[in-house]
Order: C-alpha cells, then structure tokens, then sequence
C-alpha cells in the first residue's frame, strides 16, 4: 500500500484538530476502523486464511467516513475521508479484490450500503 496517502490522512487530522474544524465522532471511528482492517489483513495473511474479515472491517471504515462526510467536516477533514477512501481501495486490492470491483465496493460502502 502506499504509504503517501496514509501520511496524508494522518497529517490532515492533524491539521483539523490544530485548526478546531469539527469532527465528527464517526471520523476517528473511521481511521481506527481501518487500522484494525490492517491488523486483521496481517492475521488472516499469517493464517493462510482468506482475507474476508478484513474486507468487511475495512468497507465499514468507508461506511463510518462516508457517514462522517455527510456531517458538518471541512476542508482537513474531507481530505482525511478521501485519503481512507484510496488507502481502503488500496487494502482491498491487496486482499485479491479487482480493481473495478475494489472500486465499486468503497463507492457502495461510502455511500451507505
């Protein structure tokens, strides 16, 4: 995964919290969401297992940000949705998803479904 766009996201909640922008609580559920999709990846990978779990962690760190955006979120932190998007996207295609159905699944889950 690329870690540019992880940095990103981490440098952008930096600069919503420094800058007193509104969080939403489902905004830091979504980062950490994610991060436990990542510790998963790394447990079913050492199991020899598929990644399913972490598939569905992931999409619901996507849903949980997804939700974050449609509250009140500036400009840091639509930067910090974006960013989850495109590491989500990218955790998925190391998980074995396809690119186009990488895609459409972080599309579906930021929007709700």
């Amino acid at each position: 995964m690329r870690y540019r766009h992880a940095r990103t996201l981490v440098r952008r909640a930096g600069t919503a919290l420094r800058d007193a922008e509104p969080v939403p609580p489902d905004l830091p559920a979504a980062i950490e969401e994610y991060g436990a999709a990542v510790r998963l990846l790394h447990r079913e990978f050492l199991a020899g297992k598929q990644p399913v779990q972490a598939r569905h962690r992931v999409l619901s760190a996507v849903r949980l940000a997804g939700e974050a955006c449609r509250q009140e979120i500036r400009f840091s932190g639509t930067i910090v949705v974006s960013q989850l998007r495109t590491v989500a996207n990218e955790l998925l295609r190391a998980t074995g998803v396809r690119r186009d159905e990488a895609r459409h699944l972080v599309r579906r889950a930021a929007a709700g479904h």
